[in-house]
């Protein structure tokens, strides 16, 4: 590799910055995704929690619960594969960070009126805590920094 001055070789100068704060919202991530999708495939557990009726409705509509199972499963393990190189997976973190705000702008009318389940009411705090911590850590200067050069 050549050497620049100062003794960085070009590959470490290039090498893009991982802030603490992104490497806790990657395990915040690993965490929270793989633990609420893996209580969609638990109702029974869910239930055992005090969460009846989120059990019942997950047992009622399992086909279209497996699939937001899928897609918090999906985000947790892209959050395993960013532990090898973050930055490269900033985006899965805008995604995650534009779905979550979507979803409590849908149901902010039913949190204000307080007709949300307990169950509800938790989960939009901690999707709430996941907005915040992506707009803190994300490292948008890598998100939206200068174009590539290759075509």
């Amino acid at each position: 590799p050549l050497v620049r001055p100062g003794g960085l070789s070009r590959d470490r100068a290039m090498a893009k910055p991982c802030s603490g704060g992104f490497r806790f919202l990657i395990w915040y991530t690993i965490i929270g995704a793989n633990g609420f999708a893996a209580s969609i495939l638990m109702p029974d557990l869910l239930e055992s929690f005090g969460w009846k009726e989120e059990a019942v409705q997950i047992r009622h509509h399992d086909v279209w619960y497996k699939i937001l199972s899928s897609l918090w499963f999906a985000l947790g393990i892209s959050s395993v594969l960013a532990l090898s190189d973050p930055v490269k997976f900033s985006p899965v973190f805008v995604v995650q960070m534009l779905y979550k705000t979507i979803w409590l702008i849908m149901v902010s009318p039913q949190l204000v009126q307080g007709s949300l389940s307990r169950m509800n009411v938790f989960t939009a705090f901690v999707m709430s805590s996941f907005v915040v911590l992506d707009a803190l850590f994300i490292p948008w200067g890598y998100v939206f920094g200068a174009k590539s050069s290759q075509k």
